[in-house]
């Protein structure tokens, strides 16, 4: 089976490094195929935990920076492969798609975003000139996006926006399980006291980048009467960071907010889950991040717009706390709100447990192979 990827595969020498989860994900779907994993391949150190990927059921194949080079190899790997899983959103995938398509071969589309919306965002931090110039290209990418998807044997998906999108244009359009793998970190091994009554903890995991809310969260945070002792830990990096520094300085919050920086996935991260109340995340636009998975596995609350896949997954009150976009008052007044009402504070992370639980009961790789086995044998 052909698997055309788009980032994270790192090399050094002659050996192949993924993601930890992605690199499970891949382990766990060769006990059934023999996997081709089709990708650039970044020579750079990786900011994440990563592993091996070298076994003796994957190969990792190297596309070239030539787009006439990659489809002569993609050309040559979907005649070799009758079934491929193809990671949208890129040119690549569409290529490969294409191809697939005129050699009569199954594929199966993985959409972790809308392309469309994701490009036209893009062209907002270009110049007035530039912009106007790529104007056509959220509308080209969603011409593209929409035949292949059309041709697709299935579709899998993040979130229920998506699937909404999706459905129009194909009858086997199914939400994907998230592509992580918390169960083998216990309660035990990132065990950390929350109870602690003279602090409040807040937690911001993402980018540094402003569609992400950060500037409306700090906005909000200022607003805090600083003698109810509220800690604001931002994990993460990007382009408003230096910008967040000043402000903080500006402020005077250097003790009541921590930049820490990127921090990679895994036991260091979850920890920051286990000791912190509250996660919030006052973005612009998401699919469905992975960090509100995280988050509810480690039972920490969740603050969040109700933008997007958000609320298809999450419902106000119940296992989450909705705020208004761009409105840092509102803000403000739901994380007071929250630490008034002890009750609704569990009821967000005794729910939340209990939805994550039930979303990962099924190993993605279970229903990858289960769908593979369906649609594409």
């Amino acid at each position: 089976m052909n698997i055309f990827f788009h980032s994270n595969i790192g090399r050094k020498g002659n050996e192949f490094y993924a993601k930890e989860v992605f690199v499970n994900y891949l382990e766990n779907l060769s006990k059934k195929e023999n996997i081709f994993i089709i990708t650039p391949i970044s020579e750079e150190k990786l900011s994440f935990h990563t592993q091996n990927l070298n076994t003796e059921k994957i190969r990792v194949i190297e596309l070239p920076n030539s787009y006439l080079s990659r489809v002569k190899l993609i050309c040559r790997q979907v005649k070799k492969e009758n079934i491929s899983l193809i990671f949208m959103p890129t040119y690549t995938g569409v290529i490969a798609a294409f191809i697939s398509f005129i050699f009569k071969k199954k594929y199966i589309l993985y959409h972790g975003t809308d392309w469309k919306l994701n490009t036209r965002e893009s062209l907002t931090v270009l110049s007035n000139t530039k912009r106007k110039l790529l104007s056509f290209t959220p509308f080209l990418n969603n011409f593209f996006d929409s035949l292949i998807s059309k041709k697709s044997a299935a579709l899998l998906v993040t979130g229920g926006q998506l699937k909404k999108k999706y459905d129009r244009w194909n009858d086997d359009v199914f939400e994907t399980k998230p592509i992580i793998n918390l169960q083998n970190f216990s309660d035990d091994n990132t065990k950390v006291s929350k109870v602690d009554s003279k602090e409040y903890k807040l937690l911001f995991v993402g980018s540094l980048k402003s569609q992400k809310g950060i500037y409306d969260l700090l906005e909000a945070f200022i607003m805090l009467n600083p003698q109810d002792n509220f800690k604001l830990t931002i994990i993460g990096e990007g382009v408003e960071e230096k910008g967040l520094k000043t402000i903080i300085k500006q402020n005077n919050l250097q003790d009541r907010i921590n930049l820490k920086g990127f921090i990679k996935n895994g036991p260091e991260l979850f920890r920051e889950y286990r000791q912190a109340d509250v996660l919030i995340l006052p973005s612009y636009s998401e699919g469905f991040p992975r960090v509100f998975y995280e988050a509810m596995y480690f039972n920490t609350a969740i603050i969040t717009t109700a933008v997007n896949s958000i609320p298809y997954m999450l419902d106000d009150e119940k296992n989450a706390l909705f705020i208004k976009q761009g409105n840092p008052e509102d803000i403000k007044n739901k994380i007071i709100r929250l630490f008034e009402d002890p009750s609704l504070l569990n009821r967000l992370k005794t729910n939340g447990k209990l939805l994550v639980d039930e979303v990962l009961r099924e190993p993605v790789w279970d229903q990858h192979s289960r769908l593979i086995e369906e649609y594409l044998r």
